[in-house]
């Protein structure tokens, strides 16, 4: 299995990693996994040569084709930096 040091991203893709949601809202209601599927911010993790962005930033992000990939350190996201609409 591929850890994040052996993969780079190539051009401007941007390695992400999508935070987690909350189980429960600040009023204590139950957040169904429906709903959570909506979450639109993430880390990022590893850029490439070509992308504006720094490992560290969070981002808030379109989630239209996300390469999704398993790696060592967990569930992971491979994005263009085009889907990429702010930093937090």
């Amino acid at each position: 299995m591929l850890t994040l040091s052996q993969f780079q991203p190539v051009s401007d893709r941007v390695i992400i990693r999508q935070d987690d949601m909350p189980e429960k809202s600040k009023d204590g209601f139950y957040i169904p996994k429906t709903a959570k599927n909506t979450q639109r911010t993430a880390r990022v993790l590893a850029a490439g040569p070509d992308s504006t962005l720094k490992p560290g930033a969070r981002v808030y992000f379109l989630h239209k084709n996300p390469l999704v990939m398993e790696i060592k350190e967990g569930v992971v996201m491979l994005v263009p930096e085009l889907d990429i609409v702010g930093e937090i």
